[in-house]
């Protein structure tokens, strides 16, 4: 008999191998076994947050598109942290971009393939044989981080469809399997090519974000001093919080489990009815309906550490195609919203 996976070693979790840790989610019975990397969870999103200004919900939001694996868009023009909130996260993770965990790519519309999955093989090519070298590139990466993500050609983009849906890349005569967590966008506007509405579709959630420097209070004063500190190299320290990639795969197994098992029927049909208003006046896919609930789920674990609730309903603020449908929309979740902002703890 195979000897159970010790959750509670964080050295070993961060250690293990990719089979060997789809191995043990694979053999696990109950969620209980998980619960405390939810605390370990929240304390990544404190620390990540602790090195940018009025970036919290950002952080939060990233966080619960990487627990649950449904991918989301961080919208508005250049210079809002989007890339160093990714990069960030998966530094306190533990992950590496020279070693190939992270990939990061900005996208144009000359953007070649092999920018995004690697060049041929010569060495295969030599001897008659179709075949990509992946190594560094995004079909070897955990985290992916794709800027103007929908400026890349069609062709690419409907490649990353089956990368992004069934984590594998078709490689010549073989399919790879890819150890993909998550994969974030980014872009100033939704694109209007009609041939990449199953791409936009794959991407529910969008974020619309704000400079800092529109806030109230003194924002600004924390901005500067925050890049002055980054600059000097006087920035606040992450510490060992024992937190890696593989704990994020984890994590998913506990969401999935708590959000089939404890979740509360009024507050499921409160995100359904809430939903059903939305898509009326936004573009949401049934495929949608699903994956904005197991982020929502996610959001509340990223959060509190349990399930609240509500955060999938939280979440219908986040599915604008532009920023004054992004107005509209927190307006109307607002007013579907329980005094409070969450429901109870189910």
């Amino acid at each position: 008999m195979t000897p159970a996976f010790d959750w509670g070693n964080d050295r070993a979790v961060k250690s293990a191998s990719l089979d060997e840790i789809n191995n043990a989610l694979g053999n696990i019975v109950g969620a209980s076994s998980l619960k405390n990397m939810t605390k370990k969870l929240m304390q990544v999103s404190v620390s990540v947050s602790d090195h940018f200004v009025g970036r919290k919900e950002t952080i939060d939001l990233v966080l619960a598109s990487l627990v649950s694996g449904v991918p989301m868009v961080l919208m508005g023009e250049p210079g809002l942290a989007k890339s160093a909130i990714v990069n960030k996260i998966v530094e306190v993770c533990g992950g590496s971009r020279n070693e190939g965990e992270y990939f990061e790519y900005l996208l144009t519309s000359h953007t070649m393939p092999e920018n995004i999955f690697g060049p041929p093989d010569l060495k295969e090519l030599r001897e008659g044989n179709i075949h990509t070298n992946t190594a560094g590139m995004l079909p070897k990466a955990s985290v992916a981080f794709l800027d103007e993500v929908f400026r890349g050609s069609p062709h690419i983009l409907n490649t990353l469809l089956s990368v992004i849906n069934e984590r594998k890349f078709f490689n010549g005569k073989d399919t790879d399997k890819v150890p993909l967590i998550g994969v974030i966008g980014a872009s100033n506007d939704l694109t209007s090519n009609p041939e990449l509405d199953a791409f936009v579709d794959r991407f529910p959630v969008r974020h619309w974000m704000k400079s800092v420097m529109m806030s109230s209070g003194d924002k600004a004063v924390q901005l500067m001093k925050k890049s002055l500190a980054a600059n000097n190299g006087t920035g606040s320290e992450d510490g060992a919080l024992s937190f890696s990639l593989n704990h994020l795969r984890a994590c998913r197994i506990y969401v999935d489990r708590v959000a089939a098992d404890q979740v509360n029927k009024d507050e499921f049909n409160t995100y359904s009815d809430a939903f059903c208003r939305m898509k009326q006046q936004f573009t949401l896919s049934d495929r949608s309906f699903s994956a904005i609930f197991r982020m929502g789920c996610a959001y509340d674990i990223v959060r509190y550490g349990e399930l609240k609730g509500m955060g999938p309903t939280e979440l219908l603020k986040h599915v604008a195609r532009d920023s004054d449908g992004a107005k509209r929309s927190m307006e109307l979740i607002e007013k579907l919203m329980p005094s409070g902002g969450v429901g109870g703890t189910v």
